[in-house]
């Protein structure tokens, strides 16, 4: 089961990625987002984790209340991302960290 949940977790991370870039910043489908956009940066499978900083990234910088799940998120950039093995991983926390509404 593990190569099929990381092809559906990438799959399903790249559709939010698309939505959030579609969104307006006070469209109504953000707040179905907000309580699991900080399980995105915490994925187990590296590839997968890439695909969620990418939405999470969009998340930031397109929702308007992104700044409310700043705390939780910024935990599992700390825990699994600005220490990661992969350059892509890192510099894509550096930019969910620093980038969009969290500032």
């Amino acid at each position: 089961m593990g190569c099929r949940s990381y092809l559906f977790f990438s799959l399903s991370y790249e559709d939010a990625t698309k939505l959030f870039n579609g969104w307006d910043g006070d469209e109504a489908g953000w707040k179905k987002f907000s309580p699991i956009v900080k399980k995105f940066v915490v994925d187990s499978n590296a590839i997968a984790q890439e695909k969620g900083l990418e939405a999470t990234l969009a998340y930031v910088e397109n929702c308007d209340a992104a700044p409310r799940c700043a705390a939780d998120v910024a935990d599992g950039l700390v825990n699994k991302c600005l220490g990661a093995p992969k350059a892509k991983t890192k510099d894509l926390g550096k930019q969910v960290g620093g980038g969009g509404t969290f500032e």
